[in-house]
Parts: structure tokens; C-alpha cells; sequence
């Protein structure tokens, strides 16, 4: 029944420019749009259930989002512990 809803229809139109806005600032060392989105398609589905319910998809890729600031902050400090490490040796 959503077929004909107005604003689905015009996202949906426009569904090619979906992937450059999401991953604009993002470094991918050359890797193509579809690796790049097959990607983030293998780690979503680590994270969120095949047809879950919208409000649990929102929960879950929160989560994911939270986890990958963590590890990548956990990094950048283990990267300039190592740094520091290395400067007194």
C-alpha cells in the first residue's frame, strides 16, 4: 500500500545518490562503490536481524555506530601509546 505514497516515491527516484552522501569523508583507498557497499552491507547484517521491525533497525545501527566510534578511539590511542613508546626507546 506504500506504493503510491508520495515521499517514498520521490526517495526512491532518487535512490542513485543514496551512497555518496554516506560515505562522503570517508576513505576507501580506491575501492569501488559496490565494495564499498557491499561493505557496509556485511557489517550492518552483523549487526541487524533480516526483517526487523524499523524502530529495531534504528536501535541496532545506532549501536553499530557507537561501536565503531569506540574502536576506532580505542585505535588512535593504542596508535599514539605505540608512538610515544617508541620516541623514549
Amino acid at each position: 500500500s506504500l506504493k503510491k505514497h508520495p515521499f517514498l516515491t520521490q526517495i526512491y527516484e532518487v535512490r542513485h545518490k543514496w551512497a555518496k552522501p554516506y560515505f562522503r569523508g570517508v576513505f576507501c583507498a580506491r575501492m569501488t562503490s559496490t565494495q564499498r557497499s557491499e561493505s557496509a552491507n556485511h557489517l550492518l547484517k552483523g549487526y541487524v536481524p533480516p526483517g526487523c521491525p524499523m524502530h529495531l533497525f534504528l536501535k541496532q545501527f545506532q549501536k553499530l555506530q557507537f561501536d565503531r566510534e569506540a574502536e576506532e578511539s580505542f585505535q588512535e590511542k593504542r596508535t599514539s601509546l605505540v608512538s610515544v613508546l617508541r620516541f623514549f626507546q
